[in-house]
This record gives structure tokens, sequence and C-alpha cells, in this order.
């Protein structure tokens, strides 16, 4: 099958509900405790490239894309299925839809998207108690950048202030524990 505007991609399970302790055990994540934004599975390898875009991203890449396109959920105890399922462990995503992209082990963005690692504050100590390190009001660090942003002066490393609704947090590899992807136009300034 050769889609026409969608990415056709293939996924190993449609949620990561589950953490492998290493022992034997798995640990379950329950979706009544966490969003189920968290837990759907966001990235695919893809299949087959859509015909009508000329498009960077090819067979074999994985992609990373909006939780919703395998979010399946219960309603009045009967089951719904993505719109974007084809088959079991097979969707097909938008164009628009698809953040990034990894190839030979690097990722890239696509316009219009950036991917900043917030900043933490120090921990504090409250007499002999340690404080947790908060997250910094907006700021970050550009981990991976995207052409558009690139044109305007801002580079990979630039610390960037950011709009307060910009906080989609997306996991690229196990060692980015916690990076934001936004949107271009959500960056405000270069600080």
């Amino acid at each position: 099958m050769k889609p026409v505007k969608d990415f056709l991609v293939k996924v190993d399970r449609k949620r990561r509900d589950t953490i492998d302790l290493g022992n034997g055990h798995s640990l379950y994540l329950s979706p009544v405790k966490y969003d189920s934004y968290d837990i759907q599975t966001r990235f695919g390898e893809v299949m087959e490239v859509p015909e009508l875009f000329n498009v960077t991203v090819k067979k074999g890449d994985t992609i990373f894309f909006h939780h919703n396109i395998t979010k399946e959920s219960q309603f009045y105890g009967n089951k719904l299925y993505s719109d974007f399922k084809v088959k079991e462990n097979v969707y097909r995503v938008p164009v628009t839809e698809v953040y990034g992209y990894i190839r030979d082990g690097e990722f890239f963005a696509l316009d219009p998207y950036v991917f900043v690692e917030p900043e933490d504050t120090p921990e504090e100590y409250v007499g002999n108690i340690i404080m947790p390190s908060k997250e910094k009001a907006s700021v970050g660090v550009v981990k991976y950048n995207n052409k558009e942003l690139e044109k305007q002066g801002v580079k990979v490393g630039d610390r960037v202030m950011f709009t307060d609704h910009s906080k989609y947090q997306l996991g690229i590899n196990s060692n980015d524990e916690r990076i934001f992807r936004m949107r271009t136009n959500w960056i405000i300034a270069k600080v």
C-alpha cells in the first residue's frame, strides 16, 4: 500500500505503560493515575512515505508524532480505536503531525518544530532538607534546531525564552530526561 498524503508507520506497541525492572518483573502504569498522552507511543518506523509531498524522511527512519495517532480509549465500555489505525501496530501519520525523525542514530527536527531542554534551578537547602530543583520559568537550551530558527540566528546550545503553553514533553532517546517540543514561533527571545 502506497499512501498518498500520510506516512505509514509501524510501532512496536501502542502504549508505553510498562517499565521493565530488569529482574524479570515489570511495573504497569495505570492510565487512571497518568495522563494518557504520557504513555502513548509517539514514534515509529516509517514503512512508506507519502507520494504527494517532497519530504526528507525516508523509509526506515523513525519519526516522532502526536500522541493521538496511537490513542485508543473506552466510551461506555466500548473500545474506540484511533482514526489513524490501519491494522495492528500500523498507523497512518499525517505530514502535519510529524515533529522530527532519526536517521543513522541522529535526530533531525522538522519545521516548524524545535526541541528545547528546560533549565533547572539548583537544589535548595532549607535547614538540613534538600528541596528538589524546579524548572526555571520558560527558559531552556536549544537541543535540536530547525532550519527556520537557524535563519533567525538561533543555534543549538543557545539559551532561549519560550511561551508558557509550549511545554509539550517528549523523549527522543534514553539520555533526554526532559525535552520540550515546541513551534518556532513559541520561542520569544534568545537570552
